[in-house]
């Protein structure tokens, strides 16, 4: 199942359990809501903006999430309180591989270990080159083959071994992107790549504050799989996966895993909104500007005759003005119709997030037919790239009055989550 097929499955599983007077049309709603937040992940660019365009916006700051921790960890020491007590655990089933299997295995095992440990002191700032990746690759097959040879806490320190090996592996895969040795495909890959990213930092959490190696939980391990998942070229996970991780985000962050993985969506097109609007702002002054200059001579040439340079610069202002008026016209409506769609998804995103009753006790139970609606116009834009011009002035106005109620939780939304970057 793919990993979309995954997250929708879930979410759809959620909500079929609410007993709710209006299940019916709530399970509707739900449908085409996670239908259309799912086309906008995947063919979003035929409405808002290309990933090269939105990344080149946002990198700045998820980039920031690295420097962050970069910081921190110069503060305070990259520490493993667990690693002193679970190195001897490591010696131990070391002596089980070699005693159940062969002297090879434990071999490499034991220099697998070393060189992990050795890197996670410096995981922070440590990226893996090429031959390090496949180095680290062959180190996560060799780690597998050894589970089996072990148990209790010998097993755990080769799987928090394994966790330590791919946390680099993820990292580095993370970095890449950041520093651009490897391309995003589309939004899809984008949302990845922030979902994996955000899983790292649950991980490094455990990995940070376990005493023992028995406080790093089978949970820890399994988000750091998930993480390796995610950033696959083609990622799928099981039923059964999505709705474990869909459990860990709800207890780790409250919130389900579909909003987990596709608030990053709308994250990264209101910073792109954000760009947009600077730009608009400038332009707009620099219009204003311009038509006070043309004011201020044309009621001079009504006054006296213009010298022969103020006559050129009244002529070139008059033909350049129709034209900036006209770009600034058309930048405004560009921005004017991406914050639609935008805060449209957010509403379609609270839809999705929240049961009838919670929207109801917030007086938003209107969204139940709402939400769907909407959900099938963005869907029809999506799916057949139709332009909002092409929509019917009720279509547009259905959606403008729709966005502009989940203007201000949009931008919240994005502040948090950016502040959380930086």
């Amino acid at each position: 199942m793919s990993l979309w097929d995954s997250l929708c499955s879930v979410a759809s599983s959620a909500w079929k359990t609410t007993k709710s007077a209006v299940s019916s049309a709530w399970e509707t709603t739900k449908s085409v809501a996670t239908k259309a937040v799912s086309f906008l992940a995947e063919k979003g660019e035929a409405i808002v903006e290309t990933i090269k365009k939105v990344w080149k916006t946002v990198k700045p700051y998820i980039a920031k999430v690295r420097d962050g921790l970069k910081a921190a960890a110069k503060a305070v020491g990259v520490k493993f309180p667990w690693l002193s007590a679970g190195l001897l655990f490591i010696e131990k089933a070391l002596h089980a591989i070699e005693k159940f299997s062969d002297s090879k295995l434990a071999k490499k095992i034991d220099d697998a270990i070393r060189t992990i440990l050795k890197m996670a002191k410096g995981m922070h700032e440590k990226y893996l080159n090429k031959k390090e990746m496949e180095e680290a690759i062959q180190r996560e097959e060799d780690l597998k083959k050894a589970e089996s040879f072990v148990e209790g806490d010998e097993k755990d320190a080769i799987l928090v071994s394994k966790m330590l090996n791919a946390y680099m592996m993820i990292s580095t895969s993370i970095q890449n992107i950041l520093t651009e040795k490897v391309s995003l495909v589309d939004f899809e890959h984008y949302l990845r790549l922030r979902a994996a990213q955000k899983l790292l930092l649950i991980a490094e959490d455990a990995l940070s504050t376990a005493q023992s190696l028995k406080d790093i939980t089978p949970d820890d391990l399994f988000i750091i799989d998930m993480g390796q998942n995610l950033i696959k070229d083609n990622p799928s996970l099981s039923d059964e996966e999505a709705s474990r991780l869909d459990s860990i985000i709800c207890s780790k962050h409250n919130k389900k895993l579909l909003t987990f993985v596709f608030e990053e969506m709308i994250v990264s097109w209101s910073a792109n909104l954000n760009e947009l609007e600077a730009e608009w702002v400038i332009k707009n002054k620099a219009v204003a500007k311009m038509k006070v200059s043309l004011r201020s001579l044309e009621n001079e040439q009504m006054l006296v005759e213009l010298s022969k340079e103020a006559t050129e610069e009244l002529v070139a202002l008059k033909a350049k003005l129709s034209g900036e008026i006209e770009r600034v016209g058309l930048l405004e409506k560009r921005k004017r119709e991406k914050g639609n769609y935008i805060y449209a998804a957010e509403g379609l995103l609270q839809t999705i997030e929240k049961s009838p009753e919670e929207l109801e006790a917030e007086d938003k139970d209107y969204l139940i037919d709402d939400s769907s609606v909407i959900g099938k116009l963005i869907i029809d834009c999506a799916q057949y790239g139709k332009k909002w011009e092409k929509l019917t002035e009720e279509e547009q106005s259905l959606i403008s009055d729709y966005s502009n109620i989940f203007e201000e939780s949009c931008k919240q939304r994005t502040k948090e989550l950016l502040e959380v970057s930086v």
